[in-house]
């Protein structure tokens, strides 16, 4: 108990013009066992309807509520975060999202489990799309109903998993591994977060910024840790956009690459010292320009707007130029008919199509010998084919790893063998950062045939 954490815990409960879920959230915080925290509620641009609530909550609230909002400029979640960690002022933060419902005992678990050199990372359970609606129509205190009723839950569909429900509460030892994490339930020193200066305001859209805190973490010596037993239970609700992953997956890659610590556009972003540039204000932000742009080298064997990968990629350039990125693409040949401004396009020549893996192996070669010519450190390679020099692979279909689940007598030809070896190769290489599913079916198959990537 020596190790106990003492002093006040901040938990920033991040929010967007969804007061029935703040409600069930914030109720939830009201029946904790340990009151000694304060609520900081990260408000990315609610309209004063929120503020009108969370005002009449404070009045008899038995911890203190504080309220940080800024415009609404789309999502921007890292940036309110960042806002939130700014202004409080506890040594410790507990970091969710306004569509989880905490059980009684989550900031008492949090603070036994407090260790200096790491952070904690927790676990969540999916409710159910009818068990939320009743929630969010009939509100009840669901976090305080006894285990047997949430096993039932479970039978019933309604909870998605039993495991953490019936879990002793402890913390695994460290790691440096992302596997897992979940952005909605994390807990920092605050002194670690200053240090990396929080989250990377530099990731537009969902997803990703969480693991690249995480990374940045791991940088600096510090792991994480995990929290079992207590999960939060999260609300359904229909799924974010994923338009901006793509290039969150690229910055991600960078973060792991460089190695990097400090955001790109974080917490000092914030202070108002920096409002005071010196006269040479245009050279500092040309130079802060040129510091985040990244060199990306696309690969795919046919490039333009035809089809479906190859428009895919051919629209994920597009998207990366108006960023302000350096994009490459290697390809055996360019069916754009128009030129594609700021797209240096290289034709590495037709092979022969058949037969296909060694087609495979052959184009392989081909962007292995003009990588190992022009290649840069600071290059960021994103594949869409079986490759072997990427940085990031994304997955535009089933694996073929499926045929594994065929009689022994189907699968004993020279062609699965090879394919399956190009597959294994393109997925378990060493230098492979991040594996990009093109849909949620690839990512569960994905996960059964190679459930150690």
């Amino acid at each position: 108990m020596s190790n106990r954490l003492k002093e006040t815990i901040g938990i920033i409960i991040s929010t967007y013009n969804s007061i029935d879920n703040l409600s069930l959230v914030i109720e939830g915080y009201r029946n904790q066992t340990d009151l000694n925290f304060i609520l900081y509620i990260a408000d990315d641009g609610s309209d004063s309807k929120t503020a009108a609530f969370i005002k009449k909550k404070s009045a008899n609230f038995p911890v203190p509520i504080q309220h940080i909002w800024h415009e609404d400029l789309g999502f921007r979640l890292s940036a309110i975060r960042n806002r939130a960690i700014h202004q409080a002022k506890t040594s410790y933060l507990i970091i969710t999202d306004g569509d989880c419902i905490p059980f009684p005992g989550l900031v008492a678990a949090h603070r036994s489990n407090a260790r200096p050199g790491s952070f904690v990372t927790g676990g969540r359970l999916l409710l159910s799309e009818k068990l939320s609606h009743h929630l969010r129509t009939a509100p009840w205190p669901i976090q305080q109903e006894p285990l047997s009723t949430l096993i039932k839950r479970v039978i019933k569909g309604e909870i998605n998993r039993i495991t953490p429900l019936i879990l002793p509460i402890f913390c695994t030892g460290g790691t440096t591994k992302l596997r897992g994490l979940r952005g909605c339930h994390l807990a920092f020193w605050r002194k670690d977060l200053l240090q990396v200066d929080g989250f990377d305001e530099s990731y537009k859209g969902w997803g990703r910024e969480d693991s690249d805190i995480a990374c940045r973490l791991f940088h600096t010596g510090i792991t994480r840790r995990t929290l079992r037993g207590i999960p939060l239970l999260h609300l359904w609700h229909a799924e974010a956009t994923r338009s901006s992953l793509d290039n969150n997956d690229a910055l991600l890659a960078a973060c792991i690459h460089e190695k990097r610590i400090i955001a790109r556009q974080g917490i000092s972003s914030h202070s108002k010292q920096e409002a005071s540039l010196p006269h040479d204000d245009k050279k500092h932000q040309q130079q802060k320009t040129i510091s985040n742009q990244l060199t990306i080298v696309q690969i795919c064997r046919r490039f333009g707007p035809v089809g479906g990968m190859e428009r895919y990629v051919w629209e994920l350039c597009r998207e990366l130029v108006s960023m302000g990125h350096q994009v490459h693409v290697l390809c055996e040949v360019n069916l754009c008919t128009e030129p594609l401004s700021n797209v240096s396009i290289h034709e590495l020549g037709t092979v022969r199509p058949k037969p296909r893996w060694l087609a495979h192996i052959r184009f392989s070669r081909r962007v292995h010998h003009w990588l190992k010519q022009h290649r840069t450190p600071e290059m960021i390679i994103h594949s869409h084919e079986r490759t072997q020099d990427h940085h990031i692979s994304t997955f535009h279909g089933p694996p073929f790893a499926k045929v594994r689940d065929f009689p022994l007598w189907k699968r004993i030809s020279l062609r699965i063998k090879m394919n399956l070896w190009l597959e294994q190769r393109e997925l378990c290489a060493t230098q492979v950062q991040m594996i990009v599913p093109n849909s949620i079916h690839i990512a569960n198959d994905l996960r059964h045939y190679y459930p150690s990537t």
